[in-house]
This record gives C-alpha cells, structure tokens and sequence, in this order.
C-alpha cells in the first residue's frame, strides 16, 4: 500500500504475527482488538496482556519517524479479550470478552509528535477489572457488548449488556458494583427461564446508541437500541437527570411491510447509523442485512410498552422499523457441492457490524467469509427530504453499494481459511486496517465518502466547472454523467487470504476462482469498458463531422468578398428607413392634431378643461370681491383715525393751579371730619337702642 511508510509497517507487521504465534485461542469469533482514534492505531495483544500503539498521519499513513509504544497493565485481565474500544474523549481504553471487562487508564501526550509519555517505548498504565468476582462466580453469564454511553458527564460511564437479558450500567470511578442493573424483556432472573429464553430466540445479541434527543426538560437522551436472537428490536430511553441515570423501555418494535417469515431468524448483530431518521442494520447468521429506517409516530405509548426501572416517567412517542431494503451478503466466492443439494440449510456465521466514522452512510461487515463494505447511497436524499419542506425525494430507488474487499473463506467445506480479529478505519475514510487471525496485517483501500463522491456525479457539480454559460446550456456535463454511470461495477473482486502454505487449496478449486475471477473481470471491467469505448467513439465520430461542417462554413465566409458591400448597403438602408420612419411619424402626429382641433364635438379631456376653468373662474371672482371690500375697511379706518387725533390736540385743557388744588384738598379734608363725626353719633344711637 502506497500511503503508508514501509519500515514501521513492517515492524508492527512483525510484533503482530510473532504475538498470534504465542497466543494460544487465535480462533476468535467476533472479536475486534484494534481501533483507530485521535490518529493514533491501538492494538491489544492477548499473549502478551498489553496494549501496541502507532501514530498514524492522516496522508502518509503510520509514521516513519515514531518507535511503537507498549502499554503494560497493571493488573492484567485473564479472560480471553475479543474487542477494544476507546473511549469518547481518549483517555481511557475498554477491553472486554465473554467473562469480563477491563478499563485501561491511557497515558498522557506531550511532546513535538504529540506521543504517550513523549514517546517512551514502555509505558506502564493503570488497568482496573470491572466487577470482577461477579463474573468470575457466574460463568454461565456472559458479556454481550458493552459500550461507552456518550451522555455521561463525566465520561467514565460504560453500558454492558449480558446474557440474562440484563443492561448494566458502570461507573469506572466505582468498579466493584454497577450503579443500575436493568432486566429487559420482562426477564425474571432464574435459569430455567434463561435457558428457556436461548431455546425461543429471547437472549440479546447486540445493542447500539442512536444520536441524542432532547426531552421536555433540554435534558440530553440517548435511545439505545437492543436485539433479540428472534429479531425483536427494543428501544431504552437513557439519560442523566438529577445526578441519576434514568432508563425507560419501549418495544418490541413494529416491522414494516409484514413479511411471510417474520423476516426469518438467528439475528446476530446490529448497527445504528447516526442520520436522520436514524438507520439501523440488522444482520442474520445467513449473511442477509435488513437496512431499516426508525419512524417515530404521533400517538402515546401504550401502557404495555413503557417499564420504567424509577419513579421518573416520560412518554416517549412510539417507534417503528420500516425495512428499505434487503443484502445477501457474499459468505465465499464459490458453492460447494452441499450447497447445491435442495433442501440443504445455509451455512450460519456470526457477523459483526462495523461503522466508519468518516461518514454516515458506510459500514463494514466482518464475517467468516471476510470483509464487506455497504454504502446507502439514499440516506443523505433521505435526510434532505426530512429537513425540508418538500414534498418528494429524488434518487431514492438507488440500491445499496454491497463491496466485497476481503475473502478468507474462497469455498465453504474449505480447511484453508482465517478470520478477521481486527478491523478498524482510518478518521479520514481513506483506509481499513485487517487483522488476520494468522498474525498478517491487510490494508485495504477505500473509496472517498460518498457523499462526496455523489456531488462530483452530479450533472450540476460536473458544469460547474465551465466558464461558459452556453455549454451548461446545452448540458456538456450528461454526457460524463453518462459513461460514469455506465461504468459503475455491480461485482468486485476480493482479495484472497485463506491461510499459509501448510493448508494449500485443492488445484479444482483454484481453477474454478480463476474462472470466477476472469469472468468477472470481463463482464464488471473489459465488456463496461468496451460499451464506453465504444459510446466514445461514437461521440467523437459526431464532433469531428460537426468540426468539418463548421469549418466549411468558416471557409465560406471567408471566401465571401460581397458580405462587405452587402453589409454596407444593408446599414445605409437601415438609416434611411429610419430617417423615412421619424418624418412619417411627425407627420402622422401633425394630422391628428388637425382632425381634434377641426372636430366640432368637444372630447371628454377637453370637457374635464372646460369645467376646471370655470371653476377657476368663479374662485377668481370672488377673491376679487373679497380684494375690493378689503380695501374699502383699510380706507375707512384711514380715514376715522385722521380727524379723532386732531380733535384730541385742538380740545386739550390746562392744568389745575396749586392754589385751586390746595383750596380743594381743604374743603375735602372737612367735609370727610364731618362724615366722621357724624357716624360716631349713629353708633352711639344704635348702642343705646339695642340696650
């Protein structure tokens, strides 16, 4: 592989396959023991009871520069480990298996590289068993899955799911006890019932956390949803809420359209896939995937359909599964002979369901057969037709992309055969990292997301590209549309790991996947190749004739010497007509002012004049009147206030002389003694009177 640095490749090639060599149980079934997270490749090795990591650049691959670092345990789990998976934030790693968990505390980074510890070769980590003499004294329970639960505050929350039909819900701070064990199903825990439950299909086989809806409150929920051996699917309804968690059951779940089998049996996995509405993938033994689509309805739960495990109780609205479309899944490339005979059951393998984080519509199955990746090219249209107002969706009856990367099985009744014990993706989606149970890393390429890939198709995105408006007019981009279209494979070709050299195919069944091989090859690549070829000539036969006419009609006009004179005779008399057609037109405007003004029959314009002058008129002629008796009051007074101020000046008298003034003040001064006088006498009078 191109993108990645050939000297520590091969170094981790190496400690890989030299610890399956000592590992005792290399055949593991389900079991993933390498993920990818913040560019850093963690890989857990069983025989040496440690963890291996490697930087990893998004371009280049592994890095050249970077040693692999090995995290030691402190207390090292005894169980057989079949997955690893970090946590959400990194700073802690999940080992778990059948008969137990482990939670491992990740050192820091530091340093230029961003590496553990600065980039120690031996780092020695804190390790811790999760309820350990539980599972040690009850062998018969086992560990289903167990997960992170994205809405702890904290991020030290984890969701196991056991054989009993239990979901436990631990807290790493207090790994003696979980913090709440829920039974499911109405599960009462006895053994008779549990053993009775694994005869009717009623065990769990797999959960799956959907994104978070917000309840009534803004609280965070996260429906987890969990699958029955049967098919039934239940959905939990968890969330933090006053320091506690909160978990509430719906189900089972509605599936739609109703099929004759119920939709058949032996489910082994599920997967949910973060889009709106949610995806889920259910898998069966058989190798058939249900791809379903999550529909929440209007009406309440009914009584029957909601256990609460606390006094908390919401409704929730009721869901349901509607099943978009069915995958047979490829087990091997060949048919033995007893599967040929009728009436013969299929082969039945456990299949385990793998989402790429680089997108939302691709995920990858790991079976006995090998390695599959599924696009669901409709649920971003899906999506789109959700969120807005539109009342139809396009490209909705475009099936899903079924890729066949890694075969380990090539035959059924084959002895020479590996399984897969790590898979895990890159952030960026550009590769998928193979962990054979045989010790040999296989990388393998992976096509750009979709998403992606669907805009570039798409004949607007292609004349996008044109600066001239005239060629999107006349659709340049359909036709590359086209020839893409026509060379989209229906088949792939696997690659083919299926054991060392002790285990040797037989040379019939070489012989038969050559076969295979070629006749795919021919019809998937070289006939789809010759179609377009052949599309291509066709449309360059078309273009070279067009080329010839258009340049036979350039030759032409270049031959042409009269298109200069006709041209200039062509613009003179364009400017006489012209000219010809403004005096036509003065006259013709000259002549229909005549005929109004020579009509004896006034217009309704010239009627409308009439009345808004003698309107006029009649204002004017009282303004007028008005004008005239204003005048006549402005004479008038000019006239009164002449006189009045003469005869005020001609009758003014003189003034009093100080003898005659003194004489009066006398007089006066005696007269008011004597009014005195007398008004003392009538209150004497009046005093005796009333006595």
């Amino acid at each position: 592989m191109a993108a990645f640095q050939a000297g520590n490749f091969e170094d981790l090639q190496y400690q890989v396959k030299t610890d399956f060599k000592e590992d005792l149980n290399s055949e593991r079934v389900k079991c993933n023991l390498s993920e990818f997270k913040q560019n850093t490749f963690f890989y857990y090795s069983d025989a040496q009871k440690c963890i291996y990591i490697q930087p990893v650049q998004s371009k280049k691959g592994f890095s050249q520069k970077s040693q692999i670092q090995k995290l030691s345990l402190t207390t090292a789990p005894l169980f057989a480990v079949s997955k690893l998976k970090c946590s959400i934030t990194g700073n802690h790693a999940l080992l778990f298996g059948k008969h137990g968990l482990a939670v491992v505390e990740l050192p820091r980074k530091w340093g230029d590289d961003n590496l553990f510890e600065g980039g120690k070769t031996k780092i020695q980590c804190r390790s811790t068993i999760l309820d350990q003499s539980f599972y040690e004294h009850h062998l018969s329970i086992e560990v289903v899955n167990a997960s992170w639960y994205p809405g702890s505050p904290t991020d030290s929350h984890l969701l196991v799911l056991t054989t009993d039909n239990c979901l436990r819900i631990y807290d790493i701070t207090r790994p003696e006890q979980p913090l709440l064990r829920l039974p499911l199903f109405d599960n009462v825990s006895e053994t008779s019932k549990n053993r009775l439950s694994m005869v009717l299909g009623e065990t769990v086989v797999n959960m799956a956390i959907a994104p978070p809806k917000e309840d009534s409150l803004g609280n965070k929920m996260y429906p987890v949803y969990v699958m029955q051996e049967s098919g039934d699917v239940w959905v939990l309804h968890c969330k933090f809420a006053q320091n506690r968690i909160h978990v509430e059951q719906q189900g089972p779940l509605v599936m739609n359209p109703p099929a004759d089998d119920n939709y058949g049996c032996n489910f082994c996995t599920l997967l949910c896939l973060p889009t709106t509405p949610v995806t889920l993938a259910l898998a069966t033994k058989t190798g058939t995937v249900y791809n379903c689509v999550v529909i929440v309805g209007d009406e309440e739960m009914d009584e029957l359909g909601n256990k609460s495990v606390s006094d908390y109780v919401e409704r929730f609205p009721t869901e349901s599964l509607y099943v978009y479309e069915t995958i047979k899944l490829e087990m091997n490339l060949l048919n033995s002979s007893r599967q040929q005979v009728i009436g013969d059951p299929p082969e039945l393998s456990d299949i385990m369901l793998i989402r790429d984080k680089s997108t939302t519509d691709r995920y990858i199955s790991v079976s006995s057969g090998g390695i599959h990746t599924i696009t669901l090219p409709w649920v971003h249209e899906l999506s789109n037709f959700f969120g807005s107002d539109s009342q139809h969706c396009n490209q909705m009856e475009k099936p899903a992309d079924v890729r066949y990367l890694l075969c380990t099985k090539p035959v059924e009744d084959s002895h020479a055969s590996v399984t897969v014990c790590g898979c895990s993706v890159f952030e960026d989606g550009s590769t998928l990292m193979c962990i054979l149970s045989n010790g040999e890393l296989v990388p393998l390429q992976l096509r750009k997301p979709s998403e992606q890939h669907w805009e570039d198709n798409k004949p607007e995105a292609i004349n996008r590209h044109f600066s001239s408006p005239l060629r999107q007019l006349r659709g340049v981009g359909q036709f590359q549309t086209y020839i893409s279209k026509m060379l989209v494979k229906e088949a792939t070709i696997p690659i083919i790991k299926c054991g060392g050299s002790d285990d040797l195919i037989p040379p019939d069944v070489y012989f038969k996947l050559l076969t295979k091989t070629t006749q795919v090859l021919r019809e998937e690549y070289i006939q789809k190749m010759l179609l377009a070829k052949a599309e291509l000539d066709k449309r360059c036969k078309i273009l070279r004739e067009k080329k010839m006419e258009q340049l036979e009609e350039l030759d032409l006009l270049q031959n042409d010497q009269t298109l200069g004179d006709k041209g200039e005779e062509l613009a003179t008399k364009l400017e006489q007509a012209q000219e010809n057609m403004a005096a036509i037109t003065d006259r013709v405007s000259k002549v229909f002012r005549r005929i109004q003004r020579s009509s004896p029959v006034l217009s309704h314009e010239e009627k409308e004049w009439a009345q808004e002058l003698k309107l006029m008129q009649n204002k004017v002629n009282k303004l007028k009147k008005f004008s005239e008796v204003i005048k006549t009051k402005h004479q008038n007074l000019v006239l009164q206030s002449t006189p009045m101020s003469l005869v005020n000046k001609s009758t003014s008298k003189p003034s009093m002389a100080t003898t005659q003034a003194i004489k009066i003040r006398g007089v006066l001064k005696d007269q008011g003694s004597v009014i005195s006088q007398l008004v003392d006498e009538v209150n004497a009078l009046s005093v005796r009177v009333g006595t």
